[in-house]
C-alpha cells in the first residue's frame, strides 16, 4: 500500500453528516460543473478511507496482504460512490459497509485462497514427479 495514502487517511476527519448531506446535495445539482462533481467525489471518498483501513485489518488474519484488501476496500468505495443515492435515506458509510466492501473482499479472499490451492497443487505435483 501506498504509505503516503495510508498518512492521508489517517490525518483526514471523516465528514460530519450536515457536511455529507450537503456535498451530495450538490453532486446531485444540475448546476455543479463536472469539475466540481470530480472534487466532490474525492473529498467524500477520501473521508471515507479511514473505513477502508478498518475494513482491511478485520481481515489481516486471513493470510491476505493488508495491501490487496486496503487496494480492493478503495476499489469498493469507488463502486459504492457510483451506485449510492442519498434519497434512500442511509448515509454513506453504511451503504458502503454493507454493499461494496463485503462484496468486493470476499471476491478477493476467493481469489487469493484458489490462488494459493493452485500453487499448492502445483508444489505437490513437482514433489510427486521428483519421486
Amino acid at each position: 500500500m501506498s504509505q503516503n495514502l495510508y498518512e492521508l487517511a489517517l490525518k483526514l476527519p471523516l465528514l460530519s453528516p450536515e457536511e455529507e448531506t450537503a456535498l451530495w446535495s450538490e453532486y446531485f445539482s444540475e448546476k455543479t460543473s463536472e469539475l466540481r462533481k470530480a472534487s466532490i467525489k474525492e473529498k467524500i471518498i477520501t473521508s471515507h478511507l479511514k473505513l477502508a483501513i478498518s475494513y482491511a485489518n478485520k481481515w489481516k488474519k486471513s493470510g491476505i496482504p493488508f495491501d490487496e484488501l486496503f487496494g480492493e476496500a478503495c476499489v469498493g468505495l469507488s463502486n459504492a460512490f457510483k451506485n449510492y443515492s442519498p434519497d434512500k435515506g442511509a448515509r454513506f458509510c453504511t451503504f458502503l459497509h454493507f454493499r461494496s466492501l463485503a462484496l468486493k473482499s470476499h471476491a478477493t479472499i476467493l481469489r487469493y485462497i484458489t490462488g494459493k490451492q493452485l500453487k499448492r497443487s502445483q508444489h505437490d505435483l513437482h514433489e510427486i514427479s521428483v519421486l
